[in-house]
């Protein structure tokens, strides 16, 4: 191995959670983005002549009336509040509670360090809402894409770093799956050990104190004596020789002491790296540096940092948080105070999270007007939805209903009216929904085109389709802007179809009953009796039923985390639930698509 292939696969090695690093690094671009410029989108599904400035706000649905900000909306605020992703001036919800994770463990890890690097301590991060979302990785079972051995060790170090509590036996479980002979493996499926991942899981077992087996010391000192091992397997057997120093005899510290300043030297001595542009960050060079320097430190071997390539203006440095943190702490001079991207109390987002913006913001902007906290959020939220999402539309076709709706909860500008050639190539009956909800919501400010609402109902009725509460909904919407009262009544029929119970419905024939239908069958067809004690009979807000879902955030939780995916899905669940809650189903639709 070369010297230089060397210096990378130590990377590799050494830190496996760089692994996915440059994948994982479209997660931070895209939620900053989200906040500073635009979607980078296709052609935008509203024409971008409208002038969302002088539309009038009309409301889609009558408005939930604030609540009273009771204790008894303590579930559904904490998930708002770790849900809310800031920069300071603007503002989105991503969906904490929804059943995909919503935050980067990658992003998160890494940004928390380099915030107390930078001096911002831990950033807002609570340690309660961290630990919400962060336990699957305590198994290596998070679905990241990192290997388990990376997992464990940003996970604790995270909790670390909060102050929370970290269940020790826990993490010895995962630690065990992933022991082979003498070292440790990258995840349970790999059949061999590594130094790399035996650097991190050695590291995770010595700062929890769970017990190191005596195989891996001895192993460790034998590779000191190697001088066969590559450069980055020597790499990574030094930063194990660290933090197992105090278990190493006398003659092996020396050793390792000695080992780790001659690599310094190999590295300081290497040509540069000509496939980095030049000034640019040399990500294999700050990590080694930084590694390299603390296991000196540790093993008595003096402050050794080789010189490494830092980038020389502010504008290049790189937004992978892992090489910010080891361009802060090695001193290069263009680092000037890194500062964090936005994020909530819970975390960084997801790039999936962060995509699904503005069907969350919707979605929380409802949910936040019942629980009676709008105010904390709507600033932040205006600007967004002016700045940002409004001038620059996304591709998603259900972006302009979102918009609408958000907009109508702020008391904001939304989009404009939808075209007749869109409503007529609409190809599915939510897409028509969504196009029909629009053009109600603007009726007020103007005659709505008919003409092109007529010929939509008249495809769809030449269809034959089985019954579908989407197709129910639009062709309600459109009865009312049509003023055609059949229209109503086939809406209600269609429903009808698809109604279980009292309050509950399916989507389409043979699908389970679920919140999201069910709210759509009871706007459609007011129910008889307590709509939210039945959907809690039906299990749709899970085993704890929906009066302790609005209560207690550990309920919340729980039932978003469940693993036969009962309970809601999402923020516009919960929504749906706290309207219900305040005996206001009918205004549970729409929420958000």
């Amino acid at each position: 191995m070369s010297a230089r292939g060397g210096r990378w696969a130590a990377v590799a090695l050494l830190l496996a959670q760089a692994l996915l690093a440059q994948a994982l690094l479209a997660q931070a671009l895209l939620a900053q983005a989200l906040l500073t410029a635009c979607h980078d989108a296709p052609a935008p599904s509203v024409p971008p002549s409208a002038s969302p400035s002088v539309l009038p706000s009309v409301p889609v649905s009558p408005a939930v009336p604030p609540g009273p900000g009771t204790p008894g909306d303590a579930g559904m605020r904490t998930v708002l509040e770790d849900s809310f992703v800031r920069d300071g001036a603007r503002g989105y919800f991503v969906d904490a509670a929804a059943r995909s994770p919503a935050f980067s463990l990658y992003t998160s890890a890494w940004n928390l360090r380099l915030a107390e690097a930078t001096g911002a301590g831990t950033d807002g991060l609570a340690p309660g809402s961290v630990a919400a979302w962060i336990g699957p990785a305590l198994d290596g079972r998070a679905p990241e894409g990192l290997p388990p051995v990376a997992q464990l060790d940003l996970a604790v170090g995270m909790l670390q770093q909060l102050g929370a509590p970290i269940d020790r036996d826990r993490v010895a479980r995962t630690l065990a799956e992933l022991y082979r002979a003498d070292r440790y493996a990258a995840s349970g499926t790999v059949p061999d050990g590594d130094w790399g991942s035996t650097a991190l899981a050695v590291g995770v077992a010595v700062r929890l104190g769970v017990p190191v087996p005596s195989q891996v010391v001895a192993a460790t000192a034998a590779a000191l004596a190697d001088r066969g091992l590559p450069l980055g397997a020597t790499v990574a057997a030094l930063i194990t020789a660290a933090a197992l120093h105090d278990r190493l005899d006398a003659g092996a510290a020396a050793l390792a002491a000695a080992r780790v300043r001659e690599t310094a030297a190999v590295l300081a001595a290497q040509p540069p790296d000509m496939s980095v542009p030049a000034g640019g960050p040399d990500a294999a060079d700050l990590s080694l540096a930084y590694q390299l320097g603390a296991a000196a430190r540790r093993l008595g071997a003096g402050d050794l940092r080789p010189p490494v390539r830092c980038f020389t203006r502010p504008d290049d440095a790189p937004a992978d948080p892992q090489v910010r943190f080891y361009a802060h702490e090695l001193g290069c001079a263009a680092a000037g105070e890194v500062v964090p991207t936005a994020h909530s109390r819970a975390g960084w987002p997801t790039v999936q999270a962060a995509r699904a913006a503005v069907a969350a913001s919707a979605a929380g902007a409802r949910l936040a007007a019942t629980s009676g906290v709008l105010d904390r959020y709507a600033p932040a939220l205006r600007r967004q939805l002016a700045e940002v999402w409004l001038p620059r539309p996304g591709p998603d076709p259900t972006e302009p209903a979102n918009l609408a709706v958000l907009a109508d909860v702020l008391g904001a500008a939304g989009p404009g009216d939808v075209t007749d050639a869109q409503l007529r190539a609409a190809a599915s009956d939510d897409v028509r929904l969504l196009l029909c909800l629009l053009r109600r919501r603007l009726a007020r400010a103007g005659p709505p085109g008919r003409a092109a609402v007529a010929d939509a109902v008249a495809a769809a009725r030449t269809r034959a389709a089985p019954p579908s509460l989407w197709r129910a909904a639009w062709l309600a919407v459109a009865g009312e802007l049509l003023a055609d009262p059949a229209l109503g009544e086939a809406a209600r029929r269609e429903a009808a179809a698809l109604r279980l119970a009292d309050g509950i419905y399916a989507a389409a024939p043979g699908r389970p009953p679920t919140i999201g239908a069910s709210s759509v069958g009871v706007w459609l067809v007011p129910p008889d009796g307590d709509t939210l004690a039945a959907w809690s009979r039906a299990g749709l807000c899970g085993t704890g039923g929906c009066a302790a879902l609005v209560a207690t955030p550990a309920s919340v939780a729980a039932a978003s985390t469940a693993p036969d995916a009962t309970g809601p899905a999402g923020l516009r669940d919960l929504a749906a639930v706290a309207a219900c809650a305040r005996q206001r189903c009918r205004d549970a639709f729409p929420i958000a698509f």
